[in-house]
């Protein structure tokens, strides 16, 4: 699963409104005399720093990005579109919320704002498009290394 689950949803119930829905697995007998009935699962625990620190950047849209990137960093030249990097930059950072509501299945709104937050700071931190900023290459390197280990690691002290 893939939203955080905090202390907070604990103690309010809300664990069960986060699991993804599963299919119910096929009725049990009862158990019958002297024999030990069926275990309970264990009580969900709230997640733990790494954890939520797994949760929280969007490994799997952080991959796209790198690889969509990596194939438009072969154009060179004049065939070089910086624009359409800045088009590819919105469309995948547009994109990152639904995913991660459908296919990630996380069900908390700050958790999405976090990922998407993230995958910007990394985008920034990889380079492009910004790299046709013309400060990037002076200061935005040194912000980058600075901004993406303080985020990525900052965020996970969050409790969701």
């Amino acid at each position: 699963m893939r939203t955080v689950i905090s202390p907070k949803d604990i103690s309010s119930g809300n664990v069960a409104m986060l699991q993804p829905q599963a299919v119910s697995p096929a009725p049990q007998p009862a158990a019958q005399a002297g024999q030990p009935a069926p275990a309970a699962a264990p009580p969900i625990q709230p997640d733990d720093f790494t954890a939520r620190l797994v949760k929280y950047v969007p490994s799997d849209v952080i991959a796209v990005y790198v690889a969509v990137f990596t194939v438009l960093g072969t154009v060179k030249g004049e065939a070089k579109l910086p624009w359409l990097e800045w088009v590819v930059f919105a469309i995948i950072v547009a994109l990152t919320p639904l995913y991660l509501h459908r296919v990630g299945k996380v069900g908390k709104l700050s958790q999405v704002i976090i990922s998407t937050v993230a995958l910007v700071i990394w985008a920034f931190a990889y380079g492009k498009p910004f790299d046709n900023l013309g400060w990037y290459d002076v200061y935005g390197l040194v912000i980058a290394g600075i901004l993406l280990p303080l985020y990525t690691f900052g965020v996970a002290i969050i409790n969701g």
